[in-house]
């Protein structure tokens, strides 16, 4: 069995100045960064059932932005995915059900069947 040597100081410093400035280079010139915001169907399901158990109203504009997003992230089979591209994630797709349901789709909707 051949063992490898462990990396040198030079090549741990190599690749943390490698590192840096790449994430520097995407740096926006006032000094943030902007990076997409993907978050999976759980995400705006809880905001729909926390309204919902902290007894708060909703924007009904919101709710209804929500719920066609909902809709329209569900996949083929009827279930929602915990990531893009994913298979049906039984949390997830409970989750999405009762928020539709909130939202106020009917349960014998064919997206709810």
């Amino acid at each position: 069995m051949t063992r490898t040597s462990p990396p040198t100081v030079e090549l741990l410093d190599d690749a943390i100045t490698k590192g840096l400035t790449r994430f520097l280079s995407i740096q926006h010139p006032t000094g943030y960064w902007v990076f997409p915001l993907e978050a999976d169907a759980t995400i705006p399901s809880e905001y729909l059932l926390l309204h919902r158990f902290l007894d708060r109203p909703i924007d009904p504009g919101r709710r209804d932005r929500i719920a066609r997003y909902l809709r329209r992230t569900q996949l083929p089979d009827g279930g929602w995915p915990l990531y893009e591209d994913g298979e049906a994630d039984i949390s997830a797709s409970v989750k999405t059900y009762f928020a539709l349901k909130l939202a106020g789709d009917a349960p014998g909707a064919p997206h709810m069947l």
